[in-house]
């Protein structure tokens, strides 16, 4: 197309060349010359027309593919933004009722409620999930804690108090499946230690009792009466053949844990029930 149009515009600049600047006529040219001139004159006049035709076709052409382009490229950024904006509000939207949803949540007193997951800050250390216990066997097939839900709004309360005083509380045992029960029960029949399943389950089978102690907010020991689970004078609530420190901290925790609804067993400093009963899950 380019080439066409520069020969034509070649043409034009030929024929135009032939005629005379000021238009006057020599006196010795005859008509036929005349007649030949005005007829170049008014090819010339087509022909220019018609690369001012074409040239404009093409420029019109190139402008309208281009503006095209332009507006397409802006219609689909404006789309793609559009599209993009609004498919990030309805998933934000799904996400915040789902998160909504699920923090309104509260679960009834009877329902069996994971600790960690309302106690964020409690430290654990399920005994019975490992082989650091007096059985020296590993009883339970998970370390997860859980209580019922209405012993564990009690327990927050204590953990509440305790972080006050710049203590925590750390979990020894919670919650035991009758399986677990049973097997304990086999390795140490001794109903001062053991509840025995033949007779009854103790309420760690029911989800309302918990075996503790108290560590600082750094995750420090702190001295008290005995070792978990040992079977000794030192382990019961006497206090009175331990560490005057030792029993200062097993009051502490003693009062504090009677005072939000938990009672403590006589035999085991760190073995404490609440006071509302409810039944053995199965």
């Amino acid at each position: 197309m380019e080439n066409r149009l520069i020969l034509l515009l070649l043409a034009c600049l030929l024929l135009c060349s032939c005629g005379y600047e000021n238009g006057d006529w020599p006196a010795h040219e005859s008509r036929d010359e005349l007649s030949e001139q005005e007829s170049s004159e008014e090819v010339s006049a087509e022909l220019s027309e018609e690369v001012s035709a074409e040239l404009s076709e093409e420029v019109s052409t190139e402008l309208s593919e281009e503006v095209s382009t332009e507006l397409s490229e802006e219609v689909s950024a404006e789309l793609s933004e559009a599209v993009s904006t609004e498919l990030s509000e309805e998933v934000s939207e799904a996400v915040s009722n789902e998160v909504s949803e699920e923090s309104a949540y509260i679960p009834s007193d009877e329902e069996l409620v994971l600790i960690s997951d309302y106690i964020p800050n409690i430290a654990l250390d399920i005994r019975y999930a490992t082989e650091n216990n007096f059985t020296k066997q590993v009883i339970y097939n998970s370390s997860n804690a859980f209580l019922r839900y209405g012993t564990l709004k009690k327990l927050i309360a204590v953990q509440e108090e305790l972080n006050s005083l710049g203590y925590s509380l750390l979990v020894y045992d919670a919650y035991r499946p009758t399986y677990a029960q049973w097997r304990l029960w086999e390795i140490c029949p001794d109903p001062n230690f053991v509840s025995d399943p033949n007779k009854g389950f103790s309420g760690h089978s029911r989800g309302n009792m918990v075996d503790i102690t108290i560590i600082t907010l750094d995750g420090e020991e702190v001295e008290m009466p005995s070792e978990f689970d040992e079977f000794g004078a030192a382990a019961d609530r006497d206090y009175g053949d331990v560490s005057e420190k030792a029993a200062e901290n097993a009051r502490l925790l003693e009062g504090i844990m009677e005072k939000h609804g938990f009672n403590g067993y006589r035999k085991e400093w760190w073995h404490y029930s609440d006071k509302v009963e409810y039944e053995v899950i199965e």
